[in-house]
């Protein structure tokens, strides 16, 4: 199921308003079952981002392996960092007594994570054509590394209405997945 435009924009708006810390936020959000379905659209925009990164990690390895174990591997491995955390969240919060929010918090966290996906898309190609040199793109990186963990700890804290340890918890455990989902893919390759 592809979203219309519309859900694309509103979402996206969502998103960037949840950034902001705008209390009506997620009222651009459908969180409905189909809005939660749609919303793994998300990892389209977020598709060339993970190309650019992986395709230059790719690229300057002393070895490249073989072009189609490359795309396998990595389409596995971008299909798992969509698909885990929501499948581990939800024998996670359901029993936490957040299973009503559980469909508001996975559609917040798809399009804020297409959202952040963007910004590192821009930062990427700045890096890339060499208007940021390696001294400030580091310091950069990590700001934005930052910003995200944040970002996504608002996303945890706003839309499963939990506390402030909780949605933290939630943060750590989608980072811990997203590094070992991570280190399989750059040990495959």
């Amino acid at each position: 199921m592809i979203p219309h435009r519309a859900e694309i924009s509103s979402s996206l708006l969502g998103a960037w308003r949840l950034f902001r810390m705008d209390a009506d936020a997620m009222r651009w959000f459908n969180t409905s079952m189909e809005g939660f379905w749609r919303s793994f659209f998300a990892a389209v925009i977020a598709l060339p981002t993970f190309i650019l990164g992986f395709g230059y990690h790719v690229a300057t390895l002393e070895a490249p392996p073989n072009l189609v174990v490359v795309v396998v591997v990595g389409g596995l491995a971008y299909v798992a960092s969509w698909v885990v955390f929501p499948v581990v969240a939800a024998f996670i919060v359901r029993p936490m007594g957040y299973g009503s929010t559980y469909v508001p918090y996975i559609v917040a966290r798809n399009w804020a994570g297409g959202l952040v996906a963007l910004v590192y898309f821009g930062f990427e190609i700045l890096v890339r054509i060499g208007l940021l040199g390696e001294g400030i793109s580091g310091f950069i990186e990590f700001i934005l590394f930052l910003v995200t963990v944040w970002y996504g700890w608002l996303v945890a804290r706003v839309a499963l209405e939990t506390t402030v340890s909780f949605a933290a918890a939630m943060v750590i455990i989608g980072t811990v997945i997203d590094i070992f989902i991570a280190y399989l893919l750059f040990a495959a390759v």
